[in-house]
């Protein structure tokens, strides 16, 4: 009897010694990369970004609109015609700042200011009006369509930007499930073992092969395994639900994750990614023009760039010459009407005007704001590039102590697993006891944990370092 009592503790010991069996209904890292991008509220938030961008640029681009104007002004009093004046057309804005306008005036009455006379069958008229001075060469139309075109293409990299920043903190929570998983079932495992060897003692004890002290040792281990699986129990579930934090359905509805849905499990470490890791050079390498961060802050200084040529551009004196050419109308009715002779010498319309500040404290104040925004904006992308580097060295250091800390662990575990085999052996050879198997097994546990909780903060580094280097979204 003793001797079948040796052999089942050494048959309920070796579950440790075999590797565990995965779970085939799991949530892979990748699915759930899917799920975030296409349902989570930010990824969502973060695809509007393109499309508001287009919106903008729409926005901007109706200041060029071409435009229809037209005025009616009459008098009449006591059947009298004082005035009738008429006056409408098309204006259109070009991309240069020329403002180009075609239309028809007439202009008749005894009472018409002289001014504004025509001949009774009107006028047309086609002219254009041309800055010389401020916004010759920028201004606020075109500066409003530079800065559309330069959000529209940064609207992409802050959406990257955002996603970066969701998919660190959803990964980190991943990798908590997963390890809190696997914890969960090595509690499990061993509470089913502490289980089965309590039932084995006290059968051995009823025939006296056992004496009564090791059913209570028996007991003892088995209710300190069934607490540490209660609190086991506690952390999965919350690691479960914080995993639902992230998950939504196409309908915008929050998803709960149950029991039945695993994570996969935390992988080991393998040469190749060490290898990766280790080269430091290639994750610094164009850092400044790949993280996202970085994009936006340039991004931010075309836009300042623009606004400080906008305010430059402000010292300038206002000049505006308009010309107009004027004919009458070529038909009137069914029969066409003769064109003035000489229209370029002897029909048009021009003017000028001019306006210049005499301090110009205005303009060059807002000059001076616009250059040290910029100087800001300069000083920030400097000290964003050095947290960035800084971060991917921290990641990396970290990486490089975990792999470390990982192959001197799982010597470890390996040789707690060969302890307890070799305790089973000397159990049966009636060289040991039952508090030293439990005691090499708490070992062998506590070893495995710590192993698991190793590999989930590499893989958390690793998340980590991918985001540093703004390529986790990527």
């Amino acid at each position: 009897m003793t001797k079948n009592i040796c052999w089942s503790v050494f048959l309920l010991a070796l579950p440790w010694l075999l590797p565990a069996q995965t779970s085939v209904d799991t949530l892979s890292l990748d699915e759930y990369y899917d799920l975030l991008r296409d349902n989570h509220p930010v990824a969502r938030q973060a695809a509007l970004l393109p499309e508001q961008a287009i919106a903008q640029l729409r926005l901007v681009r109706g200041a060029y609109d071409p435009k229809l104007f037209g005025e009616a002004d009459q008098k009449v009093f006591e059947g009298k015609n004082y005035y009738r004046h008429l006056d409408g057309g098309l204006k259109i804005m070009t991309l240069p700042g020329i403002e180009v306008k075609a239309g028809y005036e007439q202009g008749i009455g005894e009472n018409l200011n002289p001014e504004a006379y025509t001949p009774s069958e009107g006028l047309m008229y086609a002219g254009i009006s041309v800055p010389l001075g401020q916004g010759l060469l920028i201004d606020s139309r075109r500066a409003a369509l530079r800065k559309a075109r330069i959000f529209q293409q940064s609207s992409s990299v802050e959406q990257l930007a955002l996603l970066n920043d969701l998919y660190l903190e959803a990964t980190k929570v991943y990798w908590e499930w997963s390890q809190t998983r696997s914890v969960l079932a090595v509690q499990e495992e061993a509470v089913a073992i502490a289980e089965q060897r309590y039932n084995a003692t006290v059968e051995s004890f009823r025939f006296g092969d056992k004496p009564g002290v090791d059913t209570l040792e028996a007991l003892i281990q088995l209710q300190t395994r069934q607490q540490r699986l209660l609190s086991s129990q506690l952390e999965e579930q919350k690691a479960r639900l914080m995993v639902s934090n992230y998950l939504w359905n196409p309908d915008g509805q929050p998803l709960i994750i149950d029991q039945s849905l695993t994570p996969n499990s935390v992988p080991l470490a393998n040469p190749q990614e060490a290898a990766i890791f280790d080269s430091t050079v290639t994750w610094l390498k164009g850092l400044a023009q790949r993280h996202p961060e970085m994009q936006l802050l340039r991004f931010k200084l075309a836009e300042l760039e623009v606004e400080r040529r906008l305010k430059a551009d402000k010292l300038k004196p206002k000049v505006y010459v308009n010309y107009n050419l004027i004919n009458r109308p070529v038909l009137i009715g069914d029969d066409p009407a003769p064109l003035y002779p000489n229209i370029l010498e002897n029909n048009y319309k021009w003017g000028l005007s001019i306006g210049f500040p005499i301090f110009l404290r205005e303009e060059r104040g807002n000059l001076e704001l616009a250059r040290l925004k910029i100087q800001d904006t300069e000083y920030k992308q400097d000290l964003k590039l050095q947290e960035l580097t800084n971060k991917v060295l921290a990641y990396l250091a970290e990486l490089e102590n975990l792999t470390a800390q990982l192959e001197l662990y799982e010597q470890t575990v390996r040789n707690y697993e060969a302890l307890l085999e070799a305790e089973v052996f000397k159990f049966e050879a009636g060289e040991s006891s039952l508090f030293l198997i439990n005691s090499r097994e708490t070992k062998l546990i506590e070893a495995r944990i710590k192993l698991l909780e190793l590999q989930a903060k590499f893989r958390k580094a690793a998340a980590g370092l991918a985001w540093s280097a703004g390529v986790l979204a990527g």
